[in-house]
């Protein structure tokens, strides 16, 4: 069940952000807002904030760096890591693209009781973390 309602939220929302002309996907939002929450990150903290594998994650960046949504610099201390922030042209695309967001995120809510879904992802955040701390 998770998987599909993950898949129709998906679709939902790459679909809106199509069509308000907005070209990123929801991954690539999903990066956009982690970098400006965090200012910015290297690509295994991206990775693993979004529970994504390297390959994965260097390909979606070289899109975004491409469409001039990131910046990548290389780490002072670190020559072979790069860090990534949010690029000044991205931040015309924050009010739409969060309004956006937040229109599908009450659409799949609808009906539903505020006690409810803050149950429900009080439950989904549990089971992130016994994932990723290996009790499951």
């Amino acid at each position: 069940m998770t998987i599909t309602a993950y898949r129709l939220l998906h679709s939902t929302l790459r679909r809106r952000l199509r069509e308000a002309g907005l070209d990123m996907t929801p991954e690539q939002w999903g990066l956009l807002v982690l970098l400006w929450e965090r200012g910015s990150a290297t690509q295994d903290e991206l990775a693993h904030a979004i529970c994504a594998d390297k390959a994965s994650i260097s390909r979606v960046l070289s899109l975004m760096e491409a469409k001039g949504l990131i910046t990548r610099q290389v780490d002072a201390a670190n020559e072979r890591r790069k860090i990534i922030s949010a690029a000044p042209g991205a931040l015309a695309l924050r009010e739409q693209g969060f309004a956006i967001s937040l229109e599908t995120l009450r659409g799949a809510a609808a009906g539903l009781d505020p006690e409810d879904v803050a149950t429900c992802l009080r439950v989904l955040a549990t089971v992130k973390r016994n994932l990723r701390t290996g009790a499951g």
